[in-house]
């Protein structure tokens, strides 16, 4: 088995150092996202029970 430069072994340890050196810009974006994503989420169970009510007032 070769080790390709950008294989599995390298990006196992790179993975192992990016985990520990995350930069407080990286953190910042990434609570962004998950606060966007939970925006969204609401939105989405929003318009899912307003489906469910359509449906339900159908039958």
């Amino acid at each position: 088995m070769k080790i390709r430069p950008g294989g599995e072994a390298r990006s196992r340890s790179n993975i192992f150092l990016l985990r520990k050196e995350k930069t407080a810009f990286q953190r910042k974006r990434e609570a962004n996202v998950h606060e966007k994503f939970a925006l969204g989420a609401k939105h989405v169970r929003v318009a899912i029970y307003f489906c469910y009510a359509k449906i339900y007032c159908r039958g």
